[in-house]
């Protein structure tokens, strides 16, 4: 009996980091729609009610990743260079 408890506290252990790190993507996913809704509102406020509209706020109040920091590097260079 003793061991089966330390087997379920063990299973039970492992998949706690799990359900946090998908506690804490929800909350920041309800801070980021939030934010893009205050600021879709306060910019223009005609459908933002409308989840296709606030899709586009939504994007941009993510962080960028570091493959898409070097894309808009690497495009900002091309432009630069064009414009010379």
């Amino acid at each position: 009996m003793g061991w089966q408890m330390i087997v379920i506290a063990c299973v039970g252990l492992s998949f706690a980091p799990a359900a946090i790190a998908q506690v804490g993507s929800q909350q920041s996913e309800a801070q980021l729609r939030a934010r893009a809704l205050e600021r879709c509102t306060s910019n223009r406020g005609v459908d933002c009610d409308d989840p296709k509209a606030l899709r586009q706020w939504v994007n941009e109040e993510r962080p960028m990743t570091a493959a898409e920091q070097q894309r808009a590097v690497a495009a900002r260079r091309a432009r630069d260079r064009q414009g010379r």
